[in-house]
């Protein structure tokens, strides 16, 4: 059980080993800077930092949760499914992770290619086969290489959909995903809900394929949306995470990490559910 109401836990944050900016012992060590007493690593499609992270977070003296972040599809949209409390070890769960990675890699390239193709002379970047690539750290290289000054102005202007570089995912089913997490022992959780349209129709389709809970306390919820979702929690028995969806020091959420997470009584509600599975 927590000690106390002001139990910093963040259930959602990202290292260099998918679209984070900080390596996964650099994480924890921000993460212990900020106060944070309980992180999640979830990488994208990746269970790859974890080992790191947990010798760092015994030598910090924080808990870790093992987790990892799907990106799927629900009712026609994209969406992100949330594994909380996996076992990394677990054969079904790591040939998804391989099998998304896989998909992420030809998107990946596909995309620099039509930058290439829109007059940008992009260098191939350096990136092992169990990285998970995604749009953040093409991003990343982009202002690395000179093209663009941040992260936003290289999504408004090379990477959201409509624009130069844009590639459509080629996503898994959300059942494909959900099955995976039980699989290996953990939680699904839908991310960020209240960032999809249909958002709430979302949560009663995963809801219906097994889906465990929502992440109501997210850094872009909004205090009506978060309300909205933790009253849709509690109306269909679900439970409840959060965490600030940290990406790095430059992101934009990176000012609510250690200020945004789940609380304390919501936590042990998933622990409990982790003991049980």
């Amino acid at each position: 059980m927590l000690e106390h109401a002001a139990t910093m836990i963040d259930l959602h944050s990202h290292s260099t080993c998918s679209d984070g900016a900080l390596a996964p012992a650099q994480l924890v060590r921000e993460a212990t800077k900020r106060g944070v007493q309980v992180l999640a690593l979830t990488d994208h499609d990746t269970t790859a930092g974890l080992a790191e992270a947990f010798a760092e977070a015994h030598a910090q003296g924080i808990s870790m949760i093992a987790g990892v972040e799907f990106t799927v599809d629900a009712i026609g949209i994209e969406i992100h499914m949330l594994g909380l409390g996996i076992d990394p070890a677990n054969v079904q769960l790591q040939r998804l992770c391989t099998e998304i990675r896989s998909r992420r890699r030809t998107r990946f390239f596909e995309m620099i290619a039509r930058l290439r193709a829109a007059g940008l002379p992009i260098r191939d970047p350096d990136l092992p086969n169990e990285m998970a690539l995604a749009r953040p750290l093409l991003a990343r290289i982009l202002i690395e290489q000179g093209f663009v000054q941040s992260h936003s102005e290289a999504f408004e202007r090379y990477l959201r959909k409509g624009c130069p570089g844009y590639v459509e995912h080629n996503r898994l089913g959300m059942k494909h995903a959900i099955d995976a997490i039980h699989t290996a022992g953990g939680l699904a959780f839908v991310a960020h809900p209240g960032l999809y349209q249909r958002g709430d129709e979302i949560v009663f389709e995963a809801r219906r394929l097994g889906m465990d809970g929502i992440e109501v306390y997210h850094s872009d919820h909004k205090h009506d949306v978060q309300e909205h979702y933790l009253s849709l929690a509690r109306k269909l028995d679900l439970l409840v995470s959060g965490g600030a969806d940290f990406h790095g020091p430059e992101h934009p959420r990176s000012v609510n990490f250690g200020k945004r997470g789940c609380p304390p009584a919501e936590f042990e509600r998933i622990q409990a559910a982790l003991s049980r599975s």
